[in-house]
């Protein structure tokens, strides 16, 4: 960590819908190519930022380096922008905003029938939740809204970067996201900006945006059929590196399973098969039950044992597993405060009511300076009742550490706040150790260890910058006797040659700096974390 002292009425899964939805997005790419040159916006304004010069940006997300893609393929016959009327029947529209209703579905006006001179062309249309209205949207992100559709705003009269592609209402109705080729998302109404492309540098362009069935996420798809998920959505496989042409995506809401268009109508559904493990290079293979010292294997709720990542090396006896759905949190394992109620710890006051478990999992919350969220497996913070944990390698017993985490994030995508994921040792700081997995800063990420003495203050240790934005992702930790090896969202990150042995407690907090890009009120959500050894 830092020492700045020195330094979370879905419609039903019916064929019918599957079908026409999957029309809506048959011919967004070949209008994105006709009228792709439109003006368009800054879906972010970030920028890779880093105190020591330089950023180490990742690009690739999980979809592209940890799983390969098994395609399913499934007959289907596209047509133009359409989005379905969920009590039955579809509309579809051309760019110049002439729209036509079918199988039951009501017209509720169109730009071409109120005579309307557009100033960009339609590329998208979206359907409030009971069918009584629709919004169209043009390249410039102009929004035009009919029947019960309500205007929440729009990017018509911004300078924007690129061309917007698609719209896509929220499932209640009460907002819609825009989203430009490259992949900045803007958010109206009670649409939720959980992040983007907007700051990356995209092998293809983006062309289309889904939401997850509550709202709480979505996926970003590009050309090439690389998958971008934000927010809750979770990853279940990509075309990227096939070779196919993708016009968009379309999401069945009793899964939240997804299905991408090809350019020539095809509808294919990417499946995820396991990687096979390379060879472990010597790895030693690790004992396979915790030692008397090593805590027995902790696993809340769904009593599953997910494996850690074979292939880099990681071991495969799960000592901790905290899944964060009991719907309270385990004070026996953590404490909510960080050395009694009230503390303070990296300038932020730390308080047990800014620490919750709910339906996204553990959150902790940052409210102001004097209000802020920690939880600590620290067995030595003398707090009663709690046990708490630490872990350590050994030469034969390596230790790998996972946590899935949605970061709190600004309206132009970086992270807010000082999010950390730490391991910390024990007292004097940071004597015996302390690995920084992921930590906020300057709208960033970064991982660090620090180590020894200096001066009687803790030594700076390596770091490096990675530039993922804020939204959810998950975040490991290969730590042996001999090196530290970081893991963001399935990919290596960066390794850190270093001898760290000493046991380490969990330390997560939401807290806050002054020289951070800062939101009030924000939250840290924890989706699990979990312990191999």
């Amino acid at each position: 960590m830092r020492n700045f002292q020195k330094l979370r009425a879905s419609v039903p899964a019916r064929t019918r819908w599957l079908l026409c939805t999957l029309a809506a997005v048959a011919a967004v790419f070949a209008a994105t190519v006709s009228f792709g040159s439109g003006t368009s916006a800054p879906a972010s304004s970030r920028e890779a930022k880093s105190s020591e010069g330089h950023a180490h940006r990742v690009v690739e997300t999980m979809d592209r380096t940890s799983a390969q893609t098994t395609l399913a393929t499934v007959p289907y016959s596209g047509g133009r922008f359409m989005t379905a009327d969920p009590t039955g029947g579809y509309w579809s529209t051309n760019w110049l905003g002439a729209l036509s209703a079918h199988g039951g579905a009501s017209l509720f006006g169109s730009p071409a029938q109120s005579g309307l001179k557009l100033a960009k062309p339609i590329v998208g249309i979206a359907a409030t939740p009971d069918g009584l209205g629709y919004w169209l949207v043009g390249s410039d992100g102009g929004v035009f809204s009919y029947g019960n559709a309500t205007f929440y705003g729009s990017t018509g009269a911004l300078h924007l970067n690129r061309p917007i592609v698609n719209i896509e209402a929220t499932p209640d109705g009460g907002g819609y996201w825009l989203v430009a080729a490259d992949g900045g998302v803007f958010a109206f109404g009670d649409a939720r900006f959980y992040g983007s492309t907007g700051a990356l540098h995209l092998d293809q362009p983006i062309v289309g945006l889904a939401p997850t069935p509550d709202g709480l996420g979505y996926w970003l798809v590009a050309a090439d059929g690389g998958i971008f998920t934000f927010g809750d959505a979770p990853f279940s496989g990509s075309l990227g590196g096939s070779g196919k042409e993708i016009t968009g995506l379309v999401v069945d809401p009793s899964n939240a399973t997804y299905t991408l268009v090809e350019l020539n109508g095809t509808a294919v559904v990417p499946t995820l098969t396991p990687v096979a493990a390379p060879d472990s290079g010597g790895t030693p293979t690790p004992t396979p039950a915790p030692t008397p010292s090593t805590p027995a294997p902790a696993v809340s709720g769904n009593g599953t044992v997910p494996d850690a990542p074979a292939s880099l090396g990681a071991p495969s006896t799960m000592v901790l597993d905290d899944e964060f759905n009991t719907g309270s949190l385990n004070t026996s394992l953590w404490s909510p405060d960080w050395y009694g109620n009230g503390q303070v710890q990296n300038g932020t006051l730390m308080v047990s009511s800014d620490v919750s478990v709910g339906a996204n999992g553990l959150a902790l919350q940052l409210n102001s300076p004097q209000s802020g969220g920690i939880v600590s497996t620290n067995p030595g913070d003398d707090q009663p009742g709690h046990t708490g944990f630490q872990i350590a390698p050994s030469p034969s017993k390596p230790v790998y550490v996972e946590w899935k985490a949605t970061l709190p994030s600004t309206a132009s995508g970086g992270v807010a706040n000082w999010p950390g994921l730490w391991l910390v040792g024990q007292p004097p700081w940071p004597e015996n150790g302390e690995i920084d997995v992921m930590e906020g800063g300057g709208g960033v990420t970064a991982y660090h260890i620090h180590f020894g003495n200096q001066d009687g203050e803790g030594a700076d240790g390596p770091g490096q910058v990675v530039d993922i934005g804020g939204g959810t992702h998950t975040f490991g930790v290969l730590w042996t006797t001999t090196s530290v090896t970081f893991v963001y969202d399935g990919a290596v990150v960066g390794t850190i040659d270093q001898a760290l042995d000493s046991p380490m407690s969990i330390v997560m907090e939401n807290s806050y700096s002054s020289v951070d890009p800062t939101v009030f009120p924000s939250t840290l959500y924890v989706r699990y974390l979990r312990v191999w050894n």
